[in-house]
């Protein structure tokens, strides 16, 4: 079997230890020790945009050897990484008609008016066609609100 060495696992214990899994943002290292599984405690992290950002030793493929719950961030098989999150529902994602982090200003704007549209056709079970609401938007942000109604009508089907 594989063995960390004390270095990688001071390095990951002292990642472990400096960030705090309670805020809106962060990054939580967690290793599975000896190929064994280990869950690393972060509250509703399957709500949250959990990547890893960094691999330290073994495999680590997503869903395989590493991934999250609501309990946690959970490794096996040998995966140790340091993972960053975010919480999509306070400003880092799109949910909850919230702007995704790569849209600015009118592109935020009309991705909102998306999906409000999209929410709203979701739940009255039509289809989703964003067309339809061809006049709310200006053509030069088309792509924005599309996004934005697709998020919505998904969200509410």
């Amino acid at each position: 079997m594989k063995h960390m060495s004390v270095f990688k696992a001071l390095i990951i214990l002292s990642l472990t230890l400096g960030f705090a899994p309670v805020a809106n943002a962060g990054e939580i290292a967690c290793s599975s020790f000896q190929d064994q599984f280990n869950r690393c405690p972060l509250a509703n992290a399957n709500n949250l945009d959990v990547k890893l950002t960094q691999k330290l030793d073994g495999k680590c493929k997503k869903d395989h050897s590493w991934g999250a719950d609501s309990d946690g961030v959970w490794v096996d098989k040998g995966c140790s990484a340091v993972f960053s999150y975010n919480d999509s529902q306070h400003g880092g994602g799109h949910a909850n008609n919230r702007c995704p982090s790569d849209l600015k200003g009118n592109e935020c704007e009309y991705y909102k008016d998306g999906y409000k549209a999209g929410a709203k056709d979701g739940k009255a079970s039509m289809s989703n066609f964003y067309g339809r609401h061809a006049d709310g938007y200006d053509s030069r942000f088309e792509p924005y609100f599309a996004r934005g109604y697709e998020a919505g009508w998904k969200k509410n089907r």
